[in-house]
């Protein structure tokens, strides 16, 4: 068994509160909303919270993509996780990275 290694970065944490709409195409996508920031969207969409991530990562081609548990559901699941750029610079700051 050969040992392989990735490095990845995950645009959400666990805890992060993301508002999550179905796409045409049966594909979820989670829109990450900051603390004390309202974000808008022009459908229908559920306030959840981040649970827990999975980093898969696939030897072969070197991808690693992440699954993520909302509200505790025990399912892990793919998401288009889209984040609003001016809040996610200030986020990031406040978190000290």
């Amino acid at each position: 068994m050969k040992t392989r290694a990735f490095n990845a970065v995950c645009p959400l944490e666990i805890g992060d509160m993301v508002a999550v709409t179905m796409e045409e195409n049966g594909k979820k996508t989670a829109y990450y909303m900051p603390q004390g920031i309202v974000i808008e969207i022009n459908r229908a969409a559920k306030v959840q919270k981040v649970t827990d991530i999975a980093a898969v990562h696939y030897c072969r081609s070197g991808k690693v993509c992440f699954l993520y548990e909302l509200d505790n559901s025990g399912r892990y699941e793919s998401l288009m996780v889209k984040v609003p750029v001016k809040q996610m610079s200030d986020e990031l700051e406040r978190r000290g990275r």
